[in-house]
C-alpha cells in the first residue's frame, strides 16, 4: 500500500495502530506506554481518558481532542509517527 502525503510517497506493508485507555499520564503508566512503543513500534497511537494531556514522544506528532465534561479523566491523545509524513489538525 503507497500512502501520499504532498510529496511525500510512504509505503506501507501494514499499520500498526496502538490504542489503550491510559487513565492518564501517570509515571507507571508513561513507563508502559514507552515499554509497548518499544515492542509493538506502532505507526499510530491512539490514547483515551489522557485528561487533556500529552507526552510529547520522539518520532511522533501528537494531536490532543479536548473534552470538557464534568469529569476530569476526559479526553483522548493521538499519535502519528512522523515517517508517515506530515500531519495536520483540522
Amino acid at each position: 500500500m503507497t500512502r501520499v502525503y504532498g510529496a511525500h510517497n510512504v509505503k506501507l506493508e501494514s499499520l500498526i495502530v496502538l490504542s489503550w485507555n491510559i487513565r492518564g499520564f501517570t509515571p507507571p503508566a508513561i513507563l508502559e506506554l514507552i515499554r509497548m512503543i518499544d515492542k509493538f513500534k506502532p505507526d499510530i497511537i491512539c490514547l483515551q481518558e489522557t485528561r487533556n494531556a500529552a507526552v510529547p514522544l520522539d518520532g511522533y506528532n501528537f494531536f490532543i481532542g479536548r473534552s470538557w465534561g464534568a469529569q476530569s479523566q476526559h479526553g483522548v491523545t493521538t499519535y502519528i509517527a512522523k515517517d508517515l509524513g506530515p500531519t495536520e489538525a483540522n
